[in-house]
């Protein structure tokens, strides 16, 4: 009895010529360049986890909270987020962790610390020029519009309500890897620092204050 021949189906790939065909002995799919003769490896599922896994495993977090009991909560949720922490008590020391530190690439301070407020701090930071791209990220337990427009045009990323919560730190690995996935989201952000309408920040639920995407634009 003949071999029965594998499916061959001619398709176009990024303005390339391709042939389809199935491996029977692998049981495998492959694609291949006519013009270059070489296969096209399919995407890989579990690479993009893994790759995701890396990402994160790349993001390192300066916390920086007065409060012990809030900073203990923020390092736990930058942990299970699966990011590096490390965490200070104040801006000051903050500072000094960033001289001596070059693995941190994400910031997140509380606004109200005393001698150096979270404000400051963001000052400091955009002011150096080693340490200004780095995204710094503000949380209070205050809904203050006038403080979160101040904190937005200085440079901040998003000003985030307490209690912060776990979706709201995985979500801050953006700032650092940008992708496609998010370049929506990230032009709105920006649109939203530029102006900010005279009601400023509107609570999206009674039970969950706001955060920068829910400023509404005018």
């Amino acid at each position: 009895m003949a071999k029965e021949s594998s499916p061959v189906v001619l398709c176009e790939r990024n303005a390339k010529t391709t042939i389809r065909y199935d491996s029977r002995d692998s049981g495998v799919t492959n694609e291949r360049d006519l013009k270059n003769g070489k296969d096209i490896k399919e995407p890989n599922h579990a690479d993009f986890a893994a790759a995701e896994v890396s990402k994160s495993a790349r993001v390192h977090v300066l916390a920086v909270d007065d409060n012990s009991v809030d900073r203990k909560i923020i390092e736990m949720l930058v942990k299970s987020a699966s990011f590096a922490v490390t965490s200070v008590d104040s801006g000051a020391k903050a500072l000094e962790a960033l001289s001596t530190n070059r693995n941190i690439n994400l910031i997140i301070t509380d606004y109200c610390m005393p001698e150096m407020s979270g404000y400051d701090l963001l000052k400091r930071v955009k002011e150096a020029t080693a340490y200004k791209h780095i995204p710094v990220v503000i949380m209070s337990s205050e809904n203050a519009p006038d403080r979160i427009q101040k904190c937005i045009e200085e440079g901040a990323e998003e000003f985030l309500l307490k209690p912060v919560r776990l979706p709201d730190v995985k979500r801050l690995k953006s700032y650092v890897f940008p992708s496609n996935d998010n370049t929506v989201e990230q032009m709105n952000v920006v649109c939203k620092k530029r102006k900010f309408n005279s009601d400023g920040y509107q609570v999206q639920s009674p039970e969950r204050g706001p955060r920068l995407g829910s400023v509404t634009v005018a």
